[in-house]
């Protein structure tokens, strides 16, 4: 969790661009930022909160982030949050379900 009193924190638009290494030289865009706090990665979601109605993060909170997702990768640990499923995947498994009661005669 971030602590808002010992780490500061800045907008998710206006991160330094050093903080978050891109590709070939450019930086994250904002967007992939808004789906690392929402879906996240490989079970493991941004820590993130909100300050006069804008999502901010931290630069220790991106650190954590990154090591957490390191971790996830590698086996080492338990992801720190789930993922949710998006709505195709939800759709899937809907459909799935309902034929497999359809054929079970419920």
């Amino acid at each position: 969790m971030i602590d808002s009193t010992a780490e500061r924190v800045f907008p998710l638009d206006q991160i330094p661009a050093e903080a978050i290494p891109g590709r070939g030289g450019k930086p994250v865009h904002i967007v992939t930022l808004g789906l690392w706090h929402r879906r996240g990665v490989r079970g493991v979601r941004l820590e993130t909160l909100m300050v006069g109605g804008r999502r901010c993060t931290s630069l220790e909170a991106l650190a954590r982030f990154y090591q957490a997702v390191s971790l996830a990768k590698n086996g080492d640990r338990e992801p720190m949050a789930i993922a949710t499923r998006t709505r195709r995947e939800k759709n899937k498994a809907v459909r799935e379900a309902t034929r497999a009661l359809k054929t079970a005669g419920a």
